[in-house]
């Protein structure tokens, strides 16, 4: 601990750090310990508990000064160090942080009207990094400071405070995994992680956001579809952290810009990003304001709005339809369905039926087409739950029918059946 001017005399003598006292300030101790990583439970979240009182026992810690500082090994879990601070006896702590994530600091220590401690993380060239020197308010104090560390670096965390006579417990605890995931070090473009969809077209997972530490995910699609993105978190009690969504190509603006509200612990987003072609590649940005650390899940849906007959977004490549039989598709806007008629050039008619989701307002168009006459009958879906359009036509030379949504964001699920004018529906 740093020196302090004079014992308090107030409170009669006490046991200082023996090991400590009457050595200069940084006196070069060569072999300072490494302190191993407590069991998991030690690192759960939730305050740190008060320390017992150490001052007639060993300290661990020791020796290590401010030059030469102990060594805190954060591999399994996190850190804690149960310790003392007294006059002349300088207490730090060095720890290596593998990640650029945040790291959370907590000193914990029963003051017993004795000293005020104070947190002081510093960088390998001796410059401040963060200091939390609160006055304490009550007989037992909890000190927290979170720090955004850079991969690779070192840092060193010093206990020190003013009027430090008596020997004065504390609890210290370094946790580099306060607010990270295995998706780690995904903080920027150039970093982004690759999802990949499986066998049935989607993505999940499971990450962690924190105040100016960005997320980045990008993956690419597999048709010509919507890929439906939804997603929850929940801030720790009170943080006031919001989640930002920035969706988008990984070349161009983005399409999708949204943080939304939350009113509660928790808040739920869903967005659709619809792709131009098979093999586009869009980049997700979770961007967090505010403060604290969110847990949050994220699913990718590539087939949430799709069918068999993709991709046939266009004349060229519109499906072959199967006559007489109901075929089940999906419509969605910006995503249009073209089916072959050209099996239908003597007359024939199609029927397309739909039920629109409640609270929705999607509405269906169809249009028949000619090669020379354009567009020769067209409709839209009328009627009460159950929408319903009906198209025919006598002998033309019909080429193809298109099925487009008027309404953005809603995928609309919808039967067609096509018969030849023999037939009839």
């Amino acid at each position: 601990m740093g020196a302090s001017s004079a014992l308090d005399g107030g409170l009669g003598a006490g046991p200082l750090d023996a090991s400590r006292v009457g050595k200069p300030r940084d006196s070069g101790v060569s072999d300072p310990p490494l302190i191993p990583s407590p069991p998991a439970e030690a690192c759960a979240p939730g305050p740190l508990s008060s320390p017992s009182n150490l001052c007639e026992q060993p300290d661990p810690s020791e020796p290590n000064s401010f030059r030469v500082p102990a060594r805190l090994s954060l591999d399994a879990s996190c850190a804690l160090v149960s310790a003392v601070a007294a006059d002349k006896d300088e207490d730090a702590y060095r720890f290596s942080a593998s990640r650029s994530d945040p790291v959370s600091i907590e000193l914990s220590y029963t003051s017993e009207r004795r000293a005020d401690l104070a947190i002081d993380v510093r960088d390998l060239d001796d410059r401040s990094v963060a200091r939390v020197d609160d006055v304490r308010t009550g007989p037992t104090e909890q000190i927290k400071k979170v720090i955004r560390a850079g991969a690779g670096a070192t840092y060193d965390v010093r206990v020190d405070g003013a009027n430090i006579g008596l020997c004065q417990s504390y609890n210290l605890r370094v946790d580099a995994r306060y607010c990270t995931d295995s998706f780690e070090d995904n903080d920027t473009e150039g970093t982004a992680t690759k999802l990949s969809f499986g066998g049935d077209q989607k993505v999940q997972l499971s990450a962690t956001a924190h105040q100016d530490d960005h997320d980045f995910y990008e993956y690419t699609t597999e048709r010509a579809d919507p890929v439906h993105i939804a997603g929850s978190y929940t801030a720790n009690p009170g943080d006031d952290i919001v989640l930002r969504r920035i969706i988008g190509p990984t070349r161009g603006a983005p399409a999708i810009d949204e943080t939304g509200t939350r009113s509660g612990p928790m808040a739920s987003f869903e967005h659709w990003m619809r792709s131009p072609a098979a093999g586009e590649r869009f980049r997700i940005e979770i961007y967090p304001s505010g403060s604290g650390c969110a847990a949050y899940q994220l699913t990718l849906d590539a087939a949430a709005c799709s069918d068999a007959f993709e991709d046939n977004d266009e004349a060229k490549s519109a499906a072959k339809l199967v006559l007489g039989q109901d075929l089940s598709a999906t419509a969605f806007h910006g995503d249009p369905d073209f089916f072959d008629l050209s099996a239908l050039s003597q007359g024939g008619s199609c029927t397309i039926t739909y039920v629109v989701a409640a609270g929705t307002t999607q509405r269906l168009r169809a249009d028949v087409y000619t090669a020379n006459e354009g567009t020769i009958v067209s409709g839209v879906g009328t009627g009460g739950a159950t929408k319903t359009i009906a198209l025919s036509w006598p002998a033309r030379p019909v080429t193809e029918l298109q099925i487009v949504a008027d309404t953005d964001g809603v995928c609309q699920p919808y039967v067609l059946r096509c018969s030849d004018a023999a037939v009839g529906i």
